[in-house]
């Protein structure tokens, strides 16, 4: 499977079910199927200032990520579950599925992705 993406402002756009991606299946007769979800995505000015603003650090997401782990599954396994380092990319969220948001993406040993937003610290689903 080969899988692209796109960014806003140099940050990616999470080519999960939460972000935009264009995967293309292969096999080795060529191109099984594709699979799409892409959006003209433009810039608008925020009437916020964000400036002053604390972010949730990468280090408070991962803890997150680790409370969130705790309450839903096995909590013997807890410190066995291996968490990448977060890195920002913008996601969609379930009541905003028009609007990206900044994000920090970790991905478990499993291959799960969770999503913290940047900068309030609650997941996005």
């Amino acid at each position: 499977m080969f899988n692209y993406g796109h960014s806003v402002d140099s940050i990616e756009i999470s080519t999960d079910t939460n972000g935009d991606y264009l995967k293309v299946f292969v096999d080795e007769k060529g191109i099984e199927f594709a699979k799409k979800r892409w959006s003209d995505t433009k810039k608008v000015q925020s009437k916020k200032e964000l400036k002053n603003k604390d972010i949730f650090s990468e280090v408070s997401g991962k803890k997150k990520v680790k409370e969130i782990i705790k309450e839903s599954k096995n909590k013997d396994m807890e410190d066995d579950i291996e968490i990448s380092m977060g890195k920002i990319v913008y996601v969609r969220s379930s009541e905003e599925p028009y609007k990206f948001i900044p994000a920090w993406e970790y991905t478990l040993d499993s291959g799960e992705i969770i999503h913290i937003n940047y900068l309030n610290g609650e997941e996005i689903k």
